[in-house]
């Protein structure tokens, strides 16, 4: 949702997400985005990645876990955002894979 504040000079539209309030075109407020890729939970389980806690989405395998999140992240990129890729490994810690 977003609104106009005329009383600003120049017009800044001001956005409010889960993050809290921004104002959009100036670089104010933009957090560091995480994408998580969560290791499969058993056998027979799917990769999961997820953005910021975010609803996420399964794959069938490491390889394309981590394709759609280099993709997500050059698209965020492109956005001007700051994006910061980790990766769950088989005893539960978790490594930054792409800055």
């Amino acid at each position: 949702m977003a609104w106009r504040l005329s009383n600003l000079s120049p017009t800044v539209d001001v956005v409010t997400d889960t993050v809290g309030l921004r104002l959009k075109g100036f670089g104010v407020g933009m957090a560091l985005v995480r994408i998580f890729l969560m290791y499969p939970a058993g056998i027979g389980k799917t990769w999961h990645m997820s953005e910021d806690g975010r609803e996420g989405e399964p794959f069938p395998d490491e390889k394309m876990a981590i394709t759609a999140a280099r993709t997500r992240a050059k698209l965020l990129k492109a956005a001007g955002r700051e994006v910061q890729i980790r990766q769950e490994t088989a005893d539960g810690t978790w490594r930054v894979i792409s800055d």
